[in-house]
């Protein structure tokens, strides 16, 4: 609202010589904002409307839905891509939806403004978000503005009360899937259901996380065994 035309907001972003982007994945989405030192005030200002307070302009909904589904047509050309989607939809069987961020191209284009600020209203909420700032700053001051900034952005239902995380069922059955692509290498996975992020399994998710990073250390007897011994050209778990 504060800078109601994309007009508007990329110039305020070249005053501020802002660099940003955002990511998006199964458990999280994240928007990050870069600047120098000098102009870290307003730019926390910029960051706070851009996130308290977004149009859903359905114009340029409309343009940004082709963006999406440019971003999804250069996914659909990478080989590993068409892997991935085949292994997730098997794996996660019974919710694939529940783990492809991305989506497709016909529920992109189906977005609306209603729909996005039904996302935005749910979800998007100060007790479901974190705020992080890092570089040449000091707590003290970050603090003083981030509860200055943000009194008005009012706590809300906690979204996975109301609406709980389905909870995926177990794999039914031992599957092998081969994808034939257009590549000159082979890749090969076994993948299984870890831990999860919800219930009472949380603490072993962190030592999934830590086997994970020992088996890639250089020094570990895994890539010892599948790298180093010219087997594989990469491994990981």
């Amino acid at each position: 609202k504060a800078l109601p035309t994309q007009e508007k907001y990329m110039a305020r972003a070249r005053e501020l010589g802002m660099s940003w982007n955002g990511t998006t994945n199964t458990e999280r989405v994240n928007y990050f904002f870069t600047t120098t030192t000098d102009h870290l005030n307003d730019a926390m200002v910029f960051m706070r409307d851009a996130i308290v307070s977004p149009l859903f302009d359905q114009k340029e909904l409309e343009k940004e839905r082709e963006v999406v589904v440019g971003e999804i047509d250069r996914n659909m050309s990478s080989p590993f891509y068409h892997l991935y989607h085949e292994v997730q939809d098997r794996v996660w069987w019974k919710y694939p939806s529940y783990k492809n961020p991305l989506g497709d191209a016909k529920t992109v284009r189906a977005a609306t403004a209603k729909k996005m600020k039904t996302i935005q209203e749910r979800y998007y909420v100060p007790n479901n978000s974190v705020l992080v700032v890092t570089g040449d700053v000091t707590a003290k001051d970050i603090f003083a503005q981030a509860d200055k900034l943000y009194t008005g952005w009012k706590k809300a239902e906690d979204p996975f009360v109301k609406h709980p995380l389905v909870q995926h069922p177990a794999l039914p059955k031992t599957e092998v899937l081969v994808v034939e692509q257009p590549v000159k290498t082979v890749h090969g996975q076994m993948v299984w259901h870890g831990p999860s992020t919800v219930g009472k399994d949380v603490d072993l998710t962190y030592a999934a996380d830590l086997l994970g990073t020992a088996l890639e250390e250089p020094s570990s007897r895994f890539q010892k065994a599948l790298v180093d011994s010219g087997a594989c050209t990469g491994a990981s778990i």
